[in-house]
């Protein structure tokens, strides 16, 4: 069955990078002359890779339809957010959709209440800490918006995987914007943008830490 999860996920994940491909050439190509769309397959391969882990790590639950639609959205958002410097709304609004409504649903057929309220908490946590990172400038309303997905995603599964996934998003920021300075390119690093490492950091520790703890 675990293969057929893997399989059936990765068919999925390639037609769902399909079908968004004219989102993504809409945001990402048609603001940025310069820029040029994904080669056809290569988006469509990265979504299908996620969403095979995540198969692979979840198996057949409500979990990994949860967690599809970070996974598979996500993988758009940060080719957009690399190009573009920017998180469209229609994409946040989609995971968003997806997240809640499977968590709900988990929640309420599983008697996974806790798990709901810690999600619920740890989203509220990620907004407000970032919020005030977002108040002073430092980060955009898309990466606020983001945050607070992913915090409500990793709060699901435990309170570790919620700190310690945003935490490893913006190391893996860090190490980039630092290399960038190494290399004295300073213009670039200040146009590194965050979405790419937050969905990075939460899709590893997602796939580290694997099905929710029980609420506690």
């Amino acid at each position: 069955m675990q293969t057929v999860a893997v399989v059936g996920c990765a068919l999925v994940g390639a037609a769902l990078a399909l079908a968004l491909r004219p989102v993504v050439i809409r945001y990402a190509v048609a603001n940025e002359p310069a820029a040029a769309p994904p080669p056809l397959g290569v988006l469509e391969v990265a979504t299908a890779i996620v969403l095979a882990a995540l198969a692979y790590r979840f198996g057949w639950s409500l979990e990994l339809l949860a967690y599809s639609g970070i996974g598979g959205f996500g993988v758009s958002l940060a080719v957009i957010d690399l190009v573009a410097r920017k998180l469209p709304n229609i994409l946040l609004i989609a995971a968003s959709a997806v997240l809640g409504i499977a968590l709900g649903v988990d929640a309420t057929l599983n008697s996974h209440g806790g798990n709901l309220a810690r999600a619920a908490m740890a989203m509220a946590v990620a907004l407000a800490v970032h919020g005030v990172l977002y108040a002073l400038g430092a980060i955009a309303g898309g990466d606020l918006k983001l945050a607070g997905i992913l915090g409500a995603g990793l709060g699901w599964t435990s309170w570790e995987a919620a700190w310690l996934g945003l935490a490893a998003g913006w190391l893996l920021g860090g190490v980039v914007v630092g290399a960038a300075r190494i290399g004295r390119k300073r213009s670039v690093s200040r146009d590194i943008p965050l979405g790419p490492f937050l969905l990075a950091g939460a899709l590893l520790l997602l796939l580290y830490f694997g099905p929710s703890t029980a609420a506690r």
